[in-house]
């Protein structure tokens, strides 16, 4: 990956966390700057600085945004091509359209993008990777109520809703619901909410991709498909694009007259 992506570029990771998968590039890389992108303010901070004191002569940049509502980097990165580097598959969360709408500003103000595509599986396998035996999704999907309940002045009983993963093919997209076990009404702060039992809140979608129709959306933003790696099973994809160059606007003529 690196020696295709090229060295020398300003490194721009979205939704960056810990800062565990930039390190396993970032040898390969060798970039002129690293920018972590994350809403995040307390985990971009400590995953920053801990790179920083691991490699001094990197400049690191720490930029807290949402990255999805628009992009603008700090003015005093390094004047070099930029690769933006989103390796999860965090991408899958957003619609296609929304998908659209995210890559499409990157394609016009970066040069390159290596992206991590959850793909395409059978249904089983996706819906028990989303209803996992251990309740790591679920506990992860229930937190909701717990922030509605902190947050919003809620009173979700969590014990009251079961988490439900269910892979809709229509779409390409798994969806995690919270269906209401019996019938309830639920304070959330001035508004009152009534649930029948087994009615369900849609909290997420995670969209997955043939590699064929991945590389159609990011054509589409602007993006050309330079490489694509996948593991053995081809569950999962990492895809090197780079950005195409812009199309030159037709010059308008004008037509001399010299009357009728």
């Amino acid at each position: 990956m690196g020696a295709s992506a090229g060295r020398g570029r300003v490194l721009v990771e979205l939704g960056s966390g810990a800062g565990d998968k930039v390190r396993m590039i970032l040898p390969h890389l060798a970039p002129t700057a690293y920018v972590a992108v994350d809403i995040s303010r307390g985990a971009l901070e400590q995953a920053t600085a801990a790179l920083a004191d691991d490699l001094p002569g990197l400049p690191v940049f720490a930029l807290c945004d949402d990255f999805s509502a628009g992009l603008v980097l700090p003015n005093d990165i390094p004047d070099a091509p930029r690769l933006y580097f989103y390796p999860g598959s965090s991408i899958g969360n957003f619609a296609p359209d929304g998908a659209l709408a995210l890559l499409a500003p990157l394609a016009r103000s970066g040069d390159g993008l290596l992206i991590g595509v959850d793909l395409l599986k059978d249904r089983d396998v996706l819906e028990r990777a989303y209803a996992d035996p251990i309740g790591v999704t679920a506990a992860f999907n229930l937190n909701l109520l717990a922030r509605m309940n902190r947050e919003l002045g809620a009173d979700f009983d969590l014990k009251r809703f079961r988490h439900v993963a269910l892979f809709n093919e229509a779409l390409g997209r798994i969806e995690l619901h919270l269906e209401s076990t019996v019938e309830q009404q639920i304070r959330i702060g001035p508004h009152m909410a009534r649930f029948g039992a087994g009615e369900r809140m849609h909290t997420e979608s995670s969209y997955k991709f043939r590699l064929d129709d991945f590389a159609a959306l990011a054509e589409r933003a602007g993006w050309s498909l330079v490489e694509t790696w996948t593991d053995e099973r081809r569950w999962f994809a990492e895809m090197l694009f780079e950005a195409k160059p812009p199309v030159a606007e037709p010059r308008s003529s004008r037509r001399s007259s010299s009357g009728p």
